[in-house]
Parts: C-alpha cells; sequence; structure tokens
C-alpha cells in the first residue's frame, strides 16, 4: 500500500480479512504538540467495509475517538469511533489483524527528513498523554522506517532546527 510518500508493506498472514485496508493522512499540526521537535505527519492504517458502508476510524485505537466522514475512491465513506478489538476473536470488525508486538508484520517506510515516530493519541490534551510512546525506528535523512502490528495513527516529528 503506497501514498503520500508512505509506503505499507505486510508481511504474509499480516492480514487475513475481506475488509479494505486503507492508509490515511492528515494535516500537520495537531492538537496537542510532539514531546520534541515538530510533527511533520500524522498518518494511520483504517479498515473498512468492501461495499463502502463504514470505515474505523482515522483518529486510531482509542475510545473517544471521533465518527465522521471522508472521502476514499471518490466516495464519502463514514467512519465510526474506535477499533473494537473484540477478543479473542481476531479479523472481526475493527479488529483486523496486522501481527503482535512481538511478531510485528507491516513494515511502514515514509520519504520524510524525520527522525522520530510516536504513537499519537488524538484523546488527549498533554503531550505526555497525546504522544504516550517513541517507538524503534530507522532514519537515514530522507527515509524513515518503522514496524507496527496493530491499526492506529503516528506522528513523525523532526528536530526544531
Amino acid at each position: 500500500m503506497t501514498g503520500f510518500g508512505i509506503t505499507a508493506t505486510f508481511a504474509p498472514g499480516a492480514v487475513a480479512t475481506d475488509r479494505l485496508i486503507v492508509l490515511g493522512n492528515w494535516p500537520n499540526g495537531q492538537d496537542v504538540t510532539p514531546l520534541t521537535g515538530t510533527a511533520v505527519k500524522t498518518f494511520g492504517i483504517q479498515e473498512c467495509n468492501v461495499n463502502f458502508t463504514g470505515c474505523t476510524s482515522v483518529f486510531g485505537n482509542y475510545a473517544n475517538s471521533p465518527a465522521g466522514s471522508e472521502k476514499i475512491r471518490g466516495q464519502v465513506v463514514p467512519y465510526s469511533g474506535f477499533q473494537k478489538l473484540v477478543y479473542p476473536t481476531p479479523n472481526a470488525d475493527g479488529n483486523t489483524t496486522f501481527g503482535t508486538a512481538q511478531n510485528k508484520l507491516v513494515t511502514i517506510t515514509t520519504n520524510t527528513t524525520a527522525d522520530s515516530v510516536y504513537v499519537y493519541n488524538a484523546n488527549n490534551s498533554t503531550s505526555a498523554s497525546a504522544y504516550p510512546k517513541l517507538l524503534p525506528s530507522s532514519s537515514d535523512g530522507s527515509t524513515l522506517t518503522f514496524k507496527t502490528f496493530q491499526p492506529i495513527v503516528w506522528t513523525l516529528t523532526a528536530p526544531t532546527s
């Protein structure tokens, strides 16, 4: 999956679903400034029904994630709130399996000078809670790569200088 200068590579077995996996991209400068640097890009992976009757929230897997609508392939598609993560049922609506924390099956590569990537939680008003986790990543100055295991939202940051 490629778009917005972002490539998501799914390992075999990463997605066992008949739903569409959609790469979403949102404006820079979210509600809360990242812990370090300047927000470069906020993006995430959603899942949508193949008939476009609905998608999971564009803002990730948080209980207060807002619902709304967006345009995908020329159609206005509603999105619900957070991913349901209905355990122990993998690949149920809102619970597409991308792997586990130990066995990350999705690799994200972005064309950016950013050198850090954070989980982004749109439901919080402080930097510590809005950006709760700095993820392991590698950067060569023009691309940043990290591995992930669930549909959620990330923010890339670059040094303020």
